[in-house]
């Protein structure tokens, strides 16, 4: 059976210590790709920030994009097949609330992206992880209110999340830090864009396998009839996988290639 595999991208594909995919992996991806197998990616990243991704990643012959967790989805002529949005009435909700409590928070549109209010944790986080950012332009978010928003990232604990979606029941929580959350609409997620994915290249989900290492991952871990979860990954995610594989940089897609039969 030919596979579709979809790869998260930071700290499954790419690795936090080098901010590239390990070349154990990358040569791997090739065999993959030359044997037929459809491979894409399945990311939290909205569309804009891909390009700021490195060229090994940026260049790789991806069959199509999976972005925003779900909410945009792209064949591999980057043309859009599917998209979701937050719903206007949930935006007018929250952003009073935002701006009541002084949070910060990035508001994702196709292709533009502002803040709310100046945001030092960005560059912070920015450092953590190895995940470039762009400086942000900072706006009015009732720019929400007229203007498409497929994701907003509020800069708050985890705390303070039910509080948040209590005013905006057309919104979930997809997090993976405890430093903010991906908020996204209840049509949204992964395992959304997978399925748009699979009926769009005519792939059966028993075909579909899956590659994770956050809390924004779960969802596609548990849709697949074969999810992975790195290594790396936190328990409550390894918990949700069918296999569990070594850190990414200790070769671990590779690994889980093998262990699947996929590089035999």
């Amino acid at each position: 059976m030919k596979h579709a595999l979809f790869f998260d991208i930071d700290g499954t594909l790419v690795s936090y210590q080098t901010g590239r995919i390990p070349p154990s992996a990358l040569e791997a991806l090739r065999i993959l790709h030359e044997r037929g197998h459809r491979l894409f990616l399945c990311t939290g990243r909205p569309p804009g920030t891909i390009e700021l991704l490195g060229d090994d990643l940026k260049t790789f012959p991806w069959d199509g994009i999976i972005a925003a967790n779900g909410q945009v989805c792209m064949d591999k002529t980057r043309r859009i097949i599917r998209t979701a949005y937050i719903p206007t009435e949930d935006l007018m909700a929250i952003v009073p609330w935002l701006e009541e409590h002084q949070i910060p928070a990035n508001f994702y549109e196709l292709d533009f992206t502002y803040s709310n209010l100046p945001n030092p944790l960005l560059q912070e986080e920015s450092k953590r992880t190895g995940k470039p950012r762009r400086e942000l332009k900072v706006l009015d978010a009732r720019r929400s209110y007229t203007h498409s928003t497929i994701q907003v990232c509020p800069y708050m604990d985890e705390s303070m999340d039910a509080e948040f979606l209590a005013l905006a029941p057309g919104i979930q929580c997809a997090r993976w830090t405890n430093v903010f959350a991906d908020m996204i609409p209840n049509d949204g997620g992964k395992q959304e864009g997978i399925k748009a994915m699979l009926e769009h290249i005519g792939f059966p989900q028993e075909s579909c396998i899956t590659f994770g290492d956050g809390g924004n991952d779960i969802q596609m871990l548990k849709y697949a009839p074969i999810g992975v979860a790195m290594g790396n990954a936190p328990d409550h995610v390894k918990a949700a996988a069918d296999l569990v594989t070594d850190h990414v940089d200790q070769d671990g897609l590779v690994n889980a290639f093998r262990t699947l039969g996929l590089l035999d």
